[in-house]
């Protein structure tokens, strides 16, 4: 079975239809309420060139969040040619706007072994390190520009997100732990479920080498700063007069969403996350929903396109 079969198998699978309908109950609420026209309206009075440097900043981070992975794949022996690593990280970023539960990630550990014929697992410890990496300076980032918003009165909803965000982070180190300390329970773990576990090790830990490390963590900033920045711009477009501060909370708490993977691409969950935080800062309803609908065009629709065409055409 290609990847093609793949993708297909798992969009029209129950799941994908459940987690579509979660989505879709979710945005009619959203969208109660509220003024077609005026929301009609406000869009087209977007600034076009602002909201064209957002999308440009959006896709700057995709094109880092590549140079970054090309180094953590080179780090455990792939050489895999920056264009081609850029497909896959496509297709995959597409196969997670339509199918639930990042199922896109591991569509990059079989993009590998079947193209590549490298370790799906060693693959997988590399994207694991890289959302790692990206999850902690989210929290850390969301935490700092809470507390600059909210001081010492922070917002229940963002007290749970934090929560949320900090319960993520000690699964993922707890099983880095149980990987260190696997050597002791050895006589009891099957053979190969041994060596499974040996590679994700490899892939974990071997793709982010002491030498490189500095520059990985450079990408990652950079990787945020531009969609943070892009998020900016789309309020710059619409002349709202937002903080950088506000947007890096709004985009870090959307961003955060996405990582709890119940709807493809976080449908609906972001949508809200955006709108509802603006809504807390006083920004209208309707103005709030014109920036949600122009972000996801750019985060969500556009790599729907891009992703979908390299899916289906590509090598």
């Amino acid at each position: 079975m290609n990847y093609k079969q793949e993708i297909k198998k798992n969009f029209l699978s129950l799941r994908t239809l459940f987690s579509f309908f979660i989505a879709l109950v979710i945005i009619c609420i959203l969208l109660l309420n509220i003024n077609f026209l005026e929301i009609i309206n406000i869009i087209k009075r977007v600034y076009l060139f602002y909201y064209l440097v957002a999308f440009l900043l959006f896709y700057i981070a995709i094109i880092i969040r590549n140079f970054r992975w090309q180094l953590q794949l080179k780090n455990i022996g792939y050489l895999v040619p920056y264009f081609k690593l850029f497909r896959i990280l496509m297709v995959s970023y597409f196969t997670n706007c339509i199918i639930p539960a990042k199922l896109g990630d591991f569509m990059r550990g079989y993009m590998i072994r079947k193209r590549y014929k490298g370790s799906f697992t060693k693959t997988m410890g590399s994207v694991f390190t890289e959302r790692l990496i990206d999850i902690i300076l989210l929290v850390a980032m969301l935490t700092i520009s809470g507390s600059i918003l909210f001081g010492k009165k922070l917002n229940k909803d963002l007290i749970f997100a934090l929560i949320v965000g900090y319960i993520i982070i000690l699964i993922l180190f707890i099983f880095l732990f149980i990987l260190r300390i696997r050597t002791k329970f050895v006589k009891y773990i099957p053979k190969k479920i041994m060596l499974i576990i040996d590679q994700a090790e490899e892939g974990i830990i071997g793709s982010i080498k002491k030498k490189n490390f500095t520059l990985i963590l450079l990408y990652s900033v950079l990787i945020w700063l531009c969609e943070i920045t892009s998020l900016y711009f789309i309020f710059i477009s619409l002349e709202l007069n937002i903080s950088y501060f506000l947007s890096v909370f709004i985009a870090l708490s959307a961003a955060l969403l996405t990582a709890i993977p119940i709807t493809p691409g976080g449908l609906g969950a972001v949508e809200s996350a955006i709108v509802g935080i603006l809504i807390m800062f006083s920004i209208d309803k309707n103005i709030g929903i014109s920036t949600a609908i122009l972000q996801r065009f750019i985060n969500y629709i556009s790599v729907l396109i891009l992703g979908g065409f390299i899916a289906l055409f590509g090598e």
